[in-house]
């Protein structure tokens, strides 16, 4: 999944995008494991970086409960971009219960925080779609 825009850009004072796609992982030994990566990029005049931190710096509230996730943090994916637009990614190791759990829920919102700033968005019904369709074409049936 590529380009999975959250809605909300703009409703917290801030101008970047964040993508949160998810992606299915197969190793050479035939080891199958997921991963969120968020993605924060801001096109703004005077853009500014999260710095998303290494530990639990993604966390979800689907339907009102609360999934913190974990990874590496974006050191090593900072971009500067053309015009000093920046951007940065991370990549969160998951299980299928939580994309299944993501995919069926009513509301999902989510917040990505860095060392300098944090953002907030929130599913639209096309990122619960995005979601569906990975969800039916990627993960074994429960």
């Amino acid at each position: 999944m590529v380009n999975n825009d959250l809605g909300g850009r703009g409703l917290y004072l801030d101008t970047g995008f964040v993508y949160l796609n998810v992606q299915k992982l197969v190793s050479k030994e035939g080891h199958v494991s997921y991963c969120l990566i968020a993605e924060y990029t801001d096109f703004s005049d005077c853009a500014s970086w999260l710095f998303i931190e290494s530990g639990e710096s993604l966390v979800l509230l689907v339907d009102g409960k609360r999934v913190g996730l974990t990874g590496d943090g974006s050191w090593n994916n900072r971009n500067v971009l053309y015009g000093g637009s920046i951007s940065e990614t991370a990549w969160y190791p998951i299980n299928p219960e939580i994309i299944r759990m993501i995919s069926n829920a009513k509301e999902v919102k989510v917040k990505l925080i860095g060392s300098n700033s944090f953002v907030q968005r929130y599913f639209t019904q096309t990122n619960f779609n995005n979601f569906r369709k990975f969800v039916e074409s990627y993960l074994p049936r429960a």
